[in-house]
């Protein structure tokens, strides 16, 4: 009798368990129908536009079949993912066929971020999180710009579900796919290589004895590795330069230090002098420094984006292209170093932003059409030249660091300040140039110009506004684990270690950039929500490695 009522238990358990399963599966659709319908009430407020850094990823696409490549500090550069994804897309679905895709890859998302609040906490904590992920409209703002952001946030959704997964039940499986996901992330965009190191966090919450952990560390370190190293080779045996990043020297934390915290001066140490000599004696007798009077003193203090793309250039000339930007990585540690309160308060203020600053206002919409005036103009020296913008004191870079080459044999000819000219040693290569260009704008005019509603536009505006900052988000649920104990820490930890390592650790060489931080938003949302409504107590499982 006690076996036939255990084996009644038994089914019941079973049944109960599949109807789980189908109720979970329903709930999902719903949650990626809802979303799906959310997208389009969106696109009548906003129309798919190119994202931040899409040029560069159009061009990496058009010239990637080359093996002498027209721009190879590009190629070095940036991440091939993004351009993989969407220059295909709009090459041969155009406009509709991206939105379509963006949509998908933003469905995905949200049902992911749900399904990852239904197994650590409850459906009460992921009914709650997809009706507010669903009317974030920064989140969902970035799937309507199409770029390496919009593609890291969906691939990221979908590595945290593994991420939980692997805490929640870990399984030699689960371990398994770190390595190809983290490549993949690593693939999309640069500063991703600090995932790799987050991704071992799993394994020490795995109840394994300590040698079996660490054999499966360095399993998954040599994993990633070998993936990595394998793309390194690839691009050294293409383009001569065995890298993950060739400009990685020259800015992380240069960009910042320099262009944004003003902390580069010569009397910092021997490197910053030594690049001060250059920029007087090569930068600053060209155009248009030259022209514009620009002196040492205004370079340093009034450094900007404009002169960081210079100094790119003036390191290959001055130290070699084979010097990988060292000298400029030395500067910006010694300006570190000469002034480290000032920089850690950049920083901190960097990192308050990114978590207290509204950062939504809208897709970008097309400009009004109006008859072209008179360009702004300056006299100096009796010679009248366009009027820099922004408040620079120069109207553009002497060359874009894209331009860089090994042999310096892309110029620019500065003989009309107002209208400079690219000029390569190889004609082959400029016919080339010309023929991306093309492609590229046409590529780019496929997503039209075309304006949302505005007033759709502003009310998901002011939606935004009602949200509260993502530090109360944090605040919440920092208070709500701590006193409550919900169940589902260890996974809810892990994925916010993630989404904290990338957001401060981009502050650390980059300024306020939006981008960098909504890829992570559902994360913060998830835990303030789990905070306050997940139920207390462990949830059931256990180990199945």
């Amino acid at each position: 009798m006690s076996a036939y009522l255990h084996a009644v238990r038994r089914r019941r358990q079973a049944v109960a368990a599949t109807a789980d399963r189908v109720d979970a599966r329903i709930g999902l659709a719903v949650v990626a129908a809802a979303s799906i319908g959310a997208f389009a009430i969106e696109s009548v407020a906003w129309r798919t536009t190119a994202g931040r850094n899409l040029t560069f990823y159009l061009s990496y696409y058009l010239d990637m079949a080359h093996r002498h490549p027209v721009l190879p500090t590009l190629m070095l550069t940036i991440k091939p993912l993004p351009a993989i994804v969407f220059g295909p897309l709009l090459q041969f679905t155009g406009a509709t066929g991206t939105t379509i895709a963006c949509a998908l890859m933003y469905a995905v998302s949200i049902s992911a971020y749900t399904a990852i609040a239904a197994r650590l906490f409850d459906r009460l904590v992921a009914g709650c999180a997809a009706v507010a992920l669903l009317l974030y409209p920064p989140y969902a703002a970035l799937f309507h710009q199409p770029s390496g952001d919009a593609l890291f946030a969906f691939a990221m959704s979908l590595w945290g579900l593994l991420l939980v997964r692997l805490v929640e039940r870990p399984s030699y499986r689960l371990i398994a796919w770190q390595a190809p996901a983290v490549f993949l992330l690593v693939m999309t965009r640069t500063a991703n290589q600090m995932l790799a190191v987050v991704a071992l966090c799993p394994l020490l919450l795995i109840a394994l004895p300590w040698r079996r952990r660490l054999l499966l560390t360095g399993a998954l370190v040599a994993a990633v590795a070998v993936g990595v190293l394998a793309v390194d080779v690839y691009d050294g045996a293409r383009y001569g330069d065995y890298t993950s990043s060739r400009t990685a020297n020259a800015n992380f934390p240069l960009y910042r230090v320099f262009a944004f915290d003003h902390l580069v001066t010569p009397s910092n140490g021997p490197a910053t002098r030594e690049l001060a000599r250059a920029v007087q004696n090569d930068l600053l007798q060209r155009q248009p420094y030259k022209a514009y009077h620009v002196t040492l003193n205004e370079f340093f203090a009034d450094a900007s984006p404009r002169f960081w793309s210079d100094l790119v250039l003036l390191s290959d000339r001055t130290w070699g292209w084979n010097s990988n930007y060292t000298k400029l990585r030395a500067v910006a540690i010694e300006a570190i170093r000469a002034h480290p309160r000032a920089y850690a308060h950049d920083v901190y203020r960097s990192v308050l932003d990114q978590f207290s600053e509204p950062v939504f206002t809208g897709v970008a919409q097309a400009p009004a059409k109006t008859p072209p005036g008179p360009a702004a103009t300056v006299v100096v020296d009796g010679r009248k030249l366009p009027q820099p913008s922004e408040g620079q004191p120069i109207p553009a870079a002497n060359m874009d660091w894209t331009l860089a080459t090994p042999h310096q044999t892309i110029t620019m000819d500065w003989s009309s300040i107002s209208h400079p000219v690219v000029r390569f040693a190889d004609p082959a290569l400029a016919k080339r140039d010309a023929h991306i260009v093309a492609r590229r704008n046409a590529l780019l005019a496929k997503l039209g110009n075309a304006n949302g509603s505005p007033s759709l536009a502003r009310l998901l505006n002011r939606i935004e506004h009602l949200y509260p900052p993502l530090w109360a988000w944090l605040l919440v649920g920092a208070l709500g684990f701590a006193i409550r104990r919900p169940r589902g820490a260890a996974g809810m930890f892990t994925l916010l270690l993630v989404a904290l390592t990338v957001v401060v650790g981009s502050a650390v060489g980059q300024p306020f950039t939006p981008a960098y931080r909504i890829p992570f938003d559902p994360i913060f949302i998830l835990f303030g929500i789990a905070g306050v409504l997940a139920p207390a107590g462990e949830k059931p499982g256990g180990a199945t490695v």
